[in-house]
């Protein structure tokens, strides 16, 4: 056993009993390198084993940690193989599943804020009373300097159609 293997030992500790509570689902991941300043994550995955409402392959990711308040600024976060699943329920609202906590507007200061995200080739499955319907979609952006989406190829079930809100 290894300093550096204890050391990524207790970051996967310490991930899940960040996500866990606030998802109300399972994760697992494997952090692959930890530095003081950057580390990568892979074969994460947020939800049930047998159906994940988020799958990363690999998420490298940069960090600066202001010594007097803890605060946590991820400069850089490059995702990989994202897979996404959701639901649009019968009223018309989305169910985000497992990361809709997350998306939520916080109580309090926020501790962590992101930046610099880069997540081309996310897979997003919607759920729908017709089937599912897939779309490919780049995000990328942060907190600071604000968020850009952009579908890349969609494929509808049948009868399903996408346009502007009423």
């Amino acid at each position: 056993v290894t300093v550096v293997s204890i050391r990524t030992h207790l970051a996967e500790i310490i991930a899940k009993d960040l996500v866990e509570p606030r998802a109300g689902a399972p994760l697992t991941l494997d952090v692959a390198q930890l530095g003081p300043d950057g580390g990568a994550i892979e074969d994460i995955a947020l939800g049930a084993p047998d159906g994940p409402g988020l799958s990363i392959t690999r998420a490298d990711l940069r960090w600066r940690i202001d010594p007097w308040t803890g605060f946590i600024d991820i400069t850089a976060l490059k995702l990989e193989g994202v897979e996404l699943r959701a639901a649009l329920r019968p009223d018309g609202t989305l169910d985000l599943g497992p990361i809709a906590p997350f998306l939520a507007q916080a109580d309090g200061p926020k501790r962590v804020r992101l930046n610099g995200l880069d997540a081309s080739g996310v897979i997003v499955r919607l759920a729908t009373s017709r089937g599912v319907a897939t779309a490919r979609i780049a995000a990328t952006g942060g907190e600071t300097g604000g968020w850009r989406i952009a579908a890349r190829e969609m494929m509808l079930p049948q009868g399903l159609r996408v346009g502007p809100a009423a």
